[in-house]
């Protein structure tokens, strides 16, 4: 892998503290203005540490069905993305989902987002998975476009999540991973 090339690879415990430190850092940067600050600001790396480690470990180990991948270059975790059966109540069977997809905020813009969507969805159809969804803040409109221009389309489901001392509205978002989900969509 060249030094400009992004690889892209399953998660390991090592990773644990970059994927940590990444998804703190992109909610407080793409969130900012969305939710409230003091929310943003006590967000911990620590606390975050400790899921991403608790979630890897099951991976290694082969427990469970989630799926977390980097996108690295030597020494660098530059982004990731966490995948696996789709958790909501009206799901079909065969449903996937993209449960997050974060890039370091100084990387946004060089396609490793993009990369690593492309990356979860081919797994996710390797997986058996025939359909994929993704829930967005409503308010989030640089995400929201970037679903779009990826060809997901919104199904019509929101949900109001509650966080302490505010809610979030959320849309969800639907693919058919039978197409080639990282074809622009064409104009109806």
């Amino acid at each position: 892998m060249g030094s400009g090339r992004v690889g892209i690879r399953l998660g390991v415990q090592a990773d644990g503290d970059a994927i940590a430190s990444i998804h703190v850092r992109a909610w407080q940067s793409a969130y900012r203005g969305l939710i409230p600050d003091e929310f943003l600001d006590g967000l911990s790396v620590e606390r975050r540490l400790e899921w991403w480690r608790r979630a890897l470990a099951y991976q290694a180990a082969g427990r469970g069905s989630e799926r977390i991948w980097v996108a690295k270059r030597p020494g660098r975790v530059m982004g990731f993305a966490s995948t696996g059966p789709c958790r909501d109540d009206d799901a079909p069977s065969g449903m996937g989902e993209v449960y997050a997809l974060y890039v370091d905020p100084d990387l946004l813009g060089r396609g490793i987002g993009v990369a690593l969507f492309a990356r979860a969805l081919e797994d996710m159809r390797a997986c058996g998975y025939s359909a994929a969804t993704i829930w967005v803040l409503e308010s989030n409109s640089p995400t929201r476009r970037f679903c779009d221009g990826a060809g997901w389309r919104e199904d019509g489901a929101t949900k109001t999540d509650f966080l302490p001392g505010f809610a979030i509205a959320e849309v969800r978002y639907w693919i058919d991973l039978a197409g080639d989900p990282m074809a622009p969509r064409s104009a109806s």
